[in-house]
């Protein structure tokens, strides 16, 4: 990347960056002296009281026990080196799992959280000039939810901690055009239907 000239001028604008998590990963081994897996598993999943969370393999074979099987009409879901990706997408679990991760970040008092008020309120709020997202998480000015998408070749996902405690997480293990706005609209029915 030394060869790639920069498409603006550091601070003036905002570009989500899967290079950027990947190198805070190894930020995260530098300074703890832990790989990045056993750094997350131990200070954060371990932390929030999860425990589906696990790097994802590259190719079928290489499956968790529960682990469902990826399908896509456009890529190939075993062609990517997923296991590369560690702190930039490649983490599995469940929606159960992802929904109480969130929970442990939101700053409500329901479930402990593992972050500081500090880092809850900056987690909050759009970076500047980031527009609509925050640190680590889209923001809703408007509303005060914050979510997170993904996206690879069979899998969709989406995370949501909604202003006012509750936090809700969604996979599909396809992907198809429209599937996000569609997991998106089913998981609010649902909101709506158990707040109602």
């Amino acid at each position: 990347m030394k060869s790639d000239r920069l498409q603006t001028e550091p601070g003036t604008a905002f570009a989500y960056s899967n290079f950027g998590y990947c190198l805070l990963g190894r930020v995260i081994e530098a300074v703890s002296g832990e790989t990045y897996a056993d750094y997350m598993q131990s200070r954060v999943f371990g932390a929030a009281g999860v425990t589906s969370f696990a790097l994802a393999g590259d190719k079928r074979v290489d499956r968790k026990p529960d682990e469902v099987v990826y399908v896509s009409e456009r890529d190939a879901p075993y062609s990517m080196k997923v296991a590369r990706m560690d702190a930039h997408g490649g983490w599995l679990a469940t929606p159960v799992d992802m929904a109480m991760m969130m929970a442990a970040m939101d700053g409500f008092r329901a479930v402990p959280d593992i972050l500081t008020w500090e880092s809850v309120e900056a987690m909050a709020h759009p970076a500047q000039p980031g527009g609509l997202y925050g640190r680590g998480l889209a923001v809703s000015p408007n509303h005060g939810n914050r979510w997170h998408t993904g996206k690879l070749p069979g899998v969709v996902t989406l995370a949501v901690m909604i202003e006012g405690g509750a936090t809700m997480a969604g996979f599909v293990n396809v992907d198809r055009p429209g599937l996000e706005d569609a997991l998106d609209a089913v998981m609010w029915k649902i909101h709506d239907a158990v707040t109602g």
